[in-house]
């Protein structure tokens, strides 16, 4: 009976001690549906997030070093806004999984996380965790929105010091065009990779040494200027290789390994002599139980709705809506690819107006199962290493407008009208759109249409082409237009 006794106090001592261990695993299963999306970005070694399990290893195994951790009681008053909190942030979870914005879909579980922690062992608990607690947001595809900026600054920088080299070359954009080819600086080579992986070492030495947040700053401010230059080196080497070699050096073809060793070549040293303070992670000396069914219900409000709402869709056949009449002269694909996810069913046609040929594309999606999107993920409409893209506004309407360049012509411009269509609603904006299907979900309404308008110009003033692009835009929807 003691033996026995004493068995049963060991177990409760080791969940106890082992209590946010526990309480990690509760929560990964509630939201298990965004970590198995955040997974499958892991996995992927070629892409800006390949870190992202080492670094959420190296996240538990801190968690671990902290242990145990003790709780310390809240206030009424702030136990109750805490859980507030809570139940706010899963319902915002479930309003960001539903409209398929996945940056906040996957940012708010590092939050709901921190007040989970914060609701179960204390806020002063959460506080002094405060900077481990933030480690996952590095493993999270939030960094992506920095990829279009990134790709600007790397094209100026680059050229910058392609022009100071003296080497006759044609910069246009992200496009550095040399006698022997052309040097397209596209997403892959924005540096986000080094950046991010840059960042998350600066981190993780701050946390190894006990920094506070005055010696973190400049620990990665120091880190991101070193993976950013680590990656404009890479390009500018490029194009003195693609020079001097006419474009035939194998390095053109093959510079994955060869960037990574220039990051290590900058960051290595700088990791090395990085200042080191002998003090551990922040940890309690005892271990009192903490509160959990309350904070776990709270937390289980979204997923719970997500359950109920998300029902399975019921598909239809996908049909063709636009009528076959004398001026479509038939098939055509638009000048400009719509780069959209592959659809079930998409239109593709030329007509003839007047002088003019307008060609239409139709994109149809809708969901066949309760986990698809019924706005599918897309990160751009065209494909910007070949085009340039200027955005207008149209008097008395708010249709989409674009005109866009041709890199390799001075003379080859396309007009283009867009819009979206989310059940029985229409947008001009994707983030609307996305939005837009959480009525559409609770309507049980399942179909979303890209339609694309488009026509040639004769030189950058689009304005005629706009003009009946607009006039048609109408024929090509069951909808009204945007107007």
């Amino acid at each position: 009976m003691d033996n026995y006794t004493l068995s049963a106090k060991s177990f409760g001592n080791f969940c106890l001690k082992n209590a946010p261990i526990f309480i990690l695993v509760i929560f990964i299963a509630l939201f298990l549906s965004t970590f198995q999306e955040l997974y499958e970005r892991w996995i992927k070694w070629d892409e800006s997030l390949s870190h992202g399990l080492l670094v959420n290893g190296i996240f538990v195994f801190l968690i671990y070093k902290t242990l145990p951790w003790n709780r310390e009681s809240n206030k009424k008053i702030l136990q109750l806004a805490i859980l507030i909190l809570l139940a706010s942030s899963s319902l915002i979870w479930l309003i960001a999984k539903l409209t398929n914005i996945s940056i906040i879909e996957q940012s708010s579980l590092i939050i709901m996380f921190a007040l989970l922690c914060a609701a179960c062992f204390g806020m002063r608990t959460a506080y002094n965790l405060r900077l481990l607690l933030i480690l996952p947001f590095f493993t999270i595809p939030i960094w992506d929105q920095l990829i279009d900026s990134l790709v600007n600054l790397s094209g100026y920088v680059v050229g910058l010091w392609v022009q100071l080299s003296n080497i006759p070359a044609i910069i246009e954009g992200n496009s550095i065009m040399i006698p022997y080819g052309h040097i397209v600086i596209a997403d892959g080579c924005s540096g986000l990779r080094y950046l991010e992986i840059a960042l998350s070492l600066g981190f993780i030495i701050s946390l190894l040494n006990n920094y506070n947040e005055k010696q973190l700053l400049p620990t990665l401010i120091i880190a991101g200027i070193m993976g950013l230059v680590a990656n404009w080196l890479r390009i500018f080497i490029l194009v003195l290789v693609g020079y001097f070699s006419k474009m035939q050096s194998s390095l053109m073809s093959n510079h994955e390994y060869f960037g990574w060793a220039l990051f290590a070549i900058l960051c290595l040293p700088a990791i090395y002599f990085a200042p080191v303070h002998k003090a551990e992670l922040k940890k309690s000396l005892t271990a009192k139980k903490p509160i959990l069914l309350i904070p776990l219900l709270a937390l289980s409000i979204g997923p719970l709705f997500n359950i109920i709402i998300n029902a399975d869709p019921h598909p239809h056949k996908l049909t063709n809506l636009v009528t076959q009449t004398s001026d479509i002269i038939g098939s055509a694909k638009l000048p400009v690819t719509v780069t959209a996810p592959d659809t079930p069913q998409s239109e593709q046609i030329e007509l003839l107006d007047g002088a003019n040929f307008i060609y239409v594309e139709i994109d149809q999606y809708q969901r066949n199962t309760a986990k698809d999107k019924l706005v599918p993920y897309i990160s751009r409409l065209y494909n910007n290493e070949v085009w340039l893209a200027n955005t207008y506004n149209l008097s008395n309407s708010d249709l989409s407008a674009i005109v866009f360049k041709l890199k390799t012509s001075e003379q080859h411009y396309i007009a283009q009208i867009q819009w979206f269509e989310i059940g029985d609603r229409i947008t001009n904006s994707l983030r609307k759109a996305k939005l837009l299907q959480i009525p559409a979900l609770i309507k049980s309404e399942n179909d979303f249409r890209i339609v694309t308008l488009q026509m040639s110009c004769e030189n950058s003033n689009c304005d005629a082409a706009f003009d009946r692009l607009s006039h048609l835009a109408g024929r090509f929807t069951r909808l009204h237009p945007p107007q």
